[in-house]
């Protein structure tokens, strides 16, 4: 068996490819898109703003929701995206509903337009780790949180994924498996 690793796939694709088979462990953000997949959570993660550095907020350390009002906002393309939907749940608390600027395929187009200046995104903060050119990120007080977690089968009794996730509950300091996956047995 080979380790193949498929980059920036949203949760509904990763799900649907879990139930297929075509992929076998997938990191995203809950919930889960249908049946069959077990979640484990490996971290949860502030929100923050991307915006291009010549943005009136890009001088601002930290900037709140209400900020936001009046942006246009770069989004997720999928309806069924799970950071959208943590962006509308922010923006509402905060009394507005965002205005869709722009639709992305996926974190790294997202960032382009971003950065190009064609309207502002509300991020998970560990997307600061992809630094480009002409964007700054800044701290958000009041935009909430979001899920990342490891996802399988459910039943799944694969010793690479098994032991990918062993590996990766070590990193991040997490439970052990279901008895049900370590043993290779189902739910």
């Amino acid at each position: 068996m080979a380790l193949e690793i498929q980059a920036d796939l949203l949760t509904p694709v990763q799900c649907d490819s879990l139930r297929n088979g075509s992929l076998d462990l997938g990191v995203l953000r809950p919930p889960a898109v249908g049946e069959d997949i077990e979640l484990r959570t490996i971290d949860v993660e502030s929100l923050i703003l991307a915006v291009s550095v010549d943005h009136r907020l890009s001088v601002e350390p930290v900037v709140s929701m209400a900020d936001l009002r009046n942006e246009p906002f770069v989004a997720y393309e999928s309806r069924d995206s799970a950071v959208n939907d943590a962006v509308l749940r922010g923006c509402r608390q905060a009394g507005f509903v965002p205005r869709r600027g722009h639709a992305a395929p996926g974190t790294a187009v997202l960032l382009a337009l971003v950065a190009a200046g064609l309207g502002v995104a509300v991020v998970p903060a560990s997307v600061r780790s992809l630094p480009l050119d002409g964007l700054v990120f800044r701290d958000l007080l009041d935009a909430g949180s979001i899920e990342l977690a490891l996802a399988w089968r459910r039943g799944e009794d694969n010793p690479v994924v098994e032991a990918v996730v062993g590996v990766l509950e070590a990193a991040f300091q997490i439970d052990s498996l279901p008895a049900q996956l370590a043993t290779g047995g189902s739910p």
